[in-house]
């Protein structure tokens, strides 16, 4: 009994730190249903786990075990935000270039302000990731995971963080890529350009 409860716990660990850090469902959700979904996922990927990874033990073990599960969750939906931010720098960068950035509102996931056509960007990158079943993906990338790199076993965390970072650095290329029509059409340059 007391293997299975730890074992649930280390994965709701990592499942937590996926939905605290992925896009999906959103950070718009109310924190009762991310936290209902996160004990529907646990007792799911629970069901497929093997418990004899997790020794049934309680104290300092299980609690390392448990943060470093919970960093394995944050990294999994940190790749997955990390597909959409390229559309915040779109938004973003589209918003200063064409002066539309001085109308900000208010956008409660990120706790700042932003502007209407970041999100509008935002809104329509998860409206394409939503289209194209990429939160299936996702979802389906992190129950795989736990057979991948089962539920107790030594990580290497520090391993992923240069992968991380290079994803990251594209995802901003990519943004800045795709914002550079609206900064090409909005520069002084261009406009003397075709007033002549």
């Amino acid at each position: 009994m007391l293997a299975q409860a730890s074992l649930l716990a280390l994965v709701a660990a990592r499942i937590s730190g996926f939905v605290v850090t992925s896009p999906f469902p959103g950070e718009r959700l109310p924190t009762t249903a991310r936290l209902a979904l996160v004990v529907v996922l646990a007792f799911l990927a629970a069901s497929f786990v093997p418990a004899t990874q997790v020794k049934p033990e309680l104290g300092l073990p299980l609690v390392v075990a448990a943060i470093t599960e919970f960093v394995c969750g944050v990294m999994i939906g940190a790749a997955f935000r990390f597909l959409l931010s390229a559309a915040d720098v779109v938004g973003g960068v589209s918003a200063q270039s064409t002066g539309l950035g001085a109308a900000s509102l208010y956008d409660p996931s990120i706790a700042a302000p932003d502007s209407a056509i970041g999100q509008v960007m935002t809104l329509l990158a998860i409206l394409v990731a939503l289209g194209v079943g990429a939160h299936r993906v996702a979802l389906a990338d992190l129950l795989e995971s736990f057979r991948a790199l089962p539920v107790g076993a030594a990580m290497n965390v520090p391993l992923a963080a240069p992968v991380l970072i290079d994803l990251g650095a594209q995802c901003l290329v990519i943004g800045v890529r795709l914002a550079m029509p609206a900064i090409a059409v909005s520069s002084p340059t261009a406009s003397t350009f075709t007033r002549s």
